[in-house]
């Protein structure tokens, strides 16, 4: 009971860090790592990013984003 209690309230925790809808569509400029090694796939290139910033003024970010 006390596994499936923390599995929920982490999951909880990890989905509510995400890009707001309102900011899907706009530009942002992010200063961070790239933090795996980028794999190959069909359509093109992923990699994982850690966000240290974003430059662009009132943007909110995920602190950890995987790029395409």
């Amino acid at each position: 009971m006390l596994g499936f209690a923390w599995a929920g309230l982490f999951g909880s925790w990890r989905l509510a860090d995400a890009l707001p809808l309102e900011w899907e569509t706009k530009k942002i400029e992010l200063v961070g790592v790239v933090a795996t090694l980028p794999q190959a796939l069909e359509n093109g290139t992923r990699f994982a990013f850690n966000v240290e910033r974003a430059l662009t003024p009132n943007a909110k970010v995920p602190s950890h984003i995987s790029l395409y």
